[in-house]
């Protein structure tokens, strides 16, 4: 008996456990099914130059590359518009715009090598629904002595497609590579290069650290996606023995470290990742084997951000009646499905593709919860979405009826013709009561209509959006309008 009592307190704290204390995987995870639906879709644009050291008036081919959730490359769902800009060092900007085909992961494109030393690139998607990355590529002085391979004011050579893979249906897992169409591209004329080939002859090799990556060094530390740390060897010819270059950093990890720069080649990389965020997170040249002396700064600075895989609605109703009103809720989510508060706030925008519905605020600066209130104005199927910069939008199908309220309507007119029968001392007989219920009824519908559709948008969300109060309407019209058809009836000479 003792051990039966005791298995019976032990099951009802389990139960009582499991209600109180829901499971792990389900209160941590509550996005966990909107998250891997868009997974695989592009959420970043990254930026890869094919070669490293091109020299001054050569093109440089850059390929484009987009990029889902999990850092791999993944195909666009529609036609995805990018624009380039390319600064050179003294700060001129060549800017391309380019599109990647439906059904195509990656594109590539061309542009001319205007001026010696590290030109930055960036890409970004002008819709703001992909985040924009950014990278370096080296351009070199040619020998004073060689003559270059183009005119000081040779334009860009048109893109030529390369990849014959046609676009195909999106399929997970298969990316296939399309070259670009080059839609426009402005650029500076190339400046004469035989003193910058002088000056960087005379100053001898050089080692630049850069760091580029995601969102311009904004890094979503989820120990998935990285920062790039580069080392660039700065000479007009490429390094004729291996460099070794060991770094030291304060956060997260760096591999490989150290970084080689194998002999004949201008660049090494290694990949920086976080599995927490934090700001000003520091990087920095420890030693050079052999020697070579640094230029520009020896250590540079990111930031780890919040692990922000979209922001979804987290409780859209599948269906509202034209009376209801909607508490709806979106949040941050990270690639696992749990919700991630922000450090910083960031701007959340709802919209709709049918005017029957209103959001009340349509937009929100917020780290945590965008609290919006829905509203009907007429009935129908309406897709919303929901959005944040740098990510694509969150949709959803809703459908407002309109059937169940109708029926409420009807119901309240003949309780409130009723009420007029029961009430009213000169009882009506034979066809006269139908008549009266005729009649409250149709004001009743006129009445609660005009109320749902006129007054209802207009008011502030609160107990006046609700079946109860088209209800109560309805009841009040139906009494209320037989009253008035009954006196002016009775005006006429006329008795109902």
């Amino acid at each position: 008996m003792p051990v039966r009592l005791e298995q019976t307190f032990v099951l009802f704290g389990v139960l009582l456990a499991a209600v109180v204390f829901p499971s792990q995987s389900a209160g941590q995870k509550p996005m966990a099914q909107v998250a891997q639906q868009y997974a695989w879709r592009p959420v970043r644009a990254d930026i890869l130059p094919q070669s490293q050291g091109t020299k001054i008036g050569d093109s440089v081919v850059v390929r484009i590359e987009l990029l889902d959730a999990n850092g791999k490359p993944t195909n666009a769902l529609q036609n995805t518009p990018l624009v380039v800009h390319a600064v050179e060092p003294s700060g001129k900007v060549q800017e391309m715009k380019l599109e990647v085909p439906s059904g195509t992961s990656s594109t590539e494109f061309k542009f001319q090598a205007a001026e010696p030393g590290l030109t930055k690139m960036t890409v970004s998607n002008p819709e703001n629904q992909v985040l924009e990355s950014s990278n370096y590529v080296l351009i070199t002085p040619r020998s004073r002595h060689a003559k270059p391979s183009s005119s000081s004011k040779s334009k860009v050579a048109p893109a030529k497609k390369v990849f014959s893979n046609p676009p195909t249906s999106q399929v997970y897992g298969h990316a296939h590579v399309a070259n670009v169409r080059l839609v426009s591209l402005a650029f500076d004329e190339l400046q004469d290069n035989g003193n910058a080939a002088a000056a960087a002859e005379a100053a001898g090799p050089r080692i630049m650290l850069q760091v580029s990556g995601e969102h311009d060094s904004n890094v979503r530390a989820d120990n998935v996606n990285f920062e790039r740390v580069s080392v660039y060897y700065m000479d007009s010819a490429p390094s004729q023995t291996a460099i070794k270059v060991w770094l030291t950093w304060n956060h997260g990890a760096i591999e490989p470290n150290p970084l080689v720069i194998e002999k004949g080649n201008y660049t090494a990389e290694a990949h920086w990742t976080s599995g927490s965020p934090v700001k000003n997170a520091t990087v920095s040249i420890a030693r050079i084997e052999p020697a070579v002396a640094v230029q520009g700064e020896s250590s540079a600075q990111i930031n780890f951000v919040e692990p922000v895989s979209g922001v979804a609605f987290f409780n859209p109703p599948a269906s509202m009646s034209v009376v209801d009103e909607y508490d709806l809720h979106a949040r941050f989510y990270d690639i696992a499905g749990n919700f991630v508060r922000t450090s910083d706030k960031r701007s959340v925008a709802v919209s709709t593709s049918n005017p029957i519905l209103k959001f009340k605020p349509a937009s929100q600066d917020t780290d945590w919860d965008f609290d919006t209130n829905l509203t009907p104005t007429g009935w129908g199927k309406a897709q919303i979405e929901v959005a944040t910069p740098g990510y694509p939008p969150f949709e959803h199908t809703l459908v407002v009826t309109y059937m169940g309220v109708l029926l409420l309507c009807i119901a309240g007119g003949l309780l409130g013709s009723l009420g007029d029968i029961l009430t009213n001392s000169s009882a009506a007989r034979g066809w006269r009561i139908l008549g009266r219920l005729m009649v409250g009824t149709l004001a009743a519908l006129l009445c609660s209509w005009a109320y749902v559709i006129v007054g209802l948008p207009e008011v502030p969300a609160g107990i006046l959006h609700s079946r109860i109060a088209a209800f109560g309407v309805s009841i009040a019209s139906g009494w209320a309008g037989i009253i008035a058809v009954r006196r002016v009836a009775k005006w006429l000479g006329m008795e109902i």
